[in-house]
């Protein structure tokens, strides 16, 4: 358009360029990045929120690693989050807890759905809230570490709620394993080791998931170990 305003000479060179800026304008509204959503309420969130749960005789200071990784590979420091709950109350009220803080976390950042990275006894957690409380909608990958997703017989000897439920054949495994054990449209990757001294391989092998089994690694080091930390990433893509 503004070079036919210059071959016909006809348009003034102050017309020229208010046009010239009028064409800018339209197509700066139609080719800007998000242009076309600008009446939809959801902002970018890239990357999503990572809330990251422990295990059970763990507290947050076991997710220091793995926090200050996340961070280093360009997470800001407001979308990694940590969850600290008690051993001594039941797997229910962790998944509570969870739900209570990814409703936090999705006001908060005004994204609509978080990644959860859980260790152990928090993948179980993780699980229930995607299954029982409505999770499914709001985690857009969940990744698993060492879980006992079918109990570990050295909860045997352990007492509370907690260890009950972690028994294999327990009835709260049961019911968060009857039929699909990944339900809804969430991706599962459940990592583990051979050489993990607390939960066997089978029992961390979930039905359903992208299941990642390593050797060498034991039950604490899947919190450290940089090849574990390379499968997570994997798992949130």
């Amino acid at each position: 358009m503004t070079a036919a305003l210059r071959r016909s000479g006809t348009v003034s060179t102050k017309a020229g360029r208010a046009s010239g800026l009028l064409c800018l304008a339209f197509a700066a509204a139609f080719l800007a990045p998000g242009a076309a959503l600008a009446d939809d309420p959801q902002p970018p969130c890239s990357p999503l929120p990572i809330l990251l749960l422990h295990g059970h005789y763990y507290t947050n200071a076991s997710l220091s690693v793995l926090t200050e990784r996340l961070r280093s590979d360009g997470y800001p420091g407001a979308r990694v989050v940590t969850l600290d709950v008690s051993r001594n109350t039941c797997t229910h009220d962790w998944a509570e807890a969870l739900s209570a803080k990814v409703d936090d976390v999705l006001q908060e950042s005004g994204c609509s759905r978080v990644d959860i990275v859980a260790h152990s006894r928090g993948g179980l957690a993780a699980r229930d809230y995607i299954r029982f409380l409505g999770g499914g909608a709001k985690v857009s990958h969940l990744v698993t570490l060492g879980t006992p997703h079918h109990g570990a017989a050295i909860n045997m000897a352990c007492p509370g709620c907690g260890c009950l439920e972690m028994r294999p054949g327990s009835d709260y495994l049961r019911r968060l394993n009857a039929g699909d054990e990944t339900p809804g449209p969430t991706p599962y990757t459940s990592i583990y080791s051979s050489h993990d001294e607390v939960v066997p391989a089978a029992s961390a092998w979930l039905s359903g998931a992208r299941n990642i089994r390593l050797r060498g690694v034991k039950h604490t080091d899947l919190l450290r170990s940089r090849h574990v930390y390379r499968e997570i990433r994997a798992g949130l893509m």
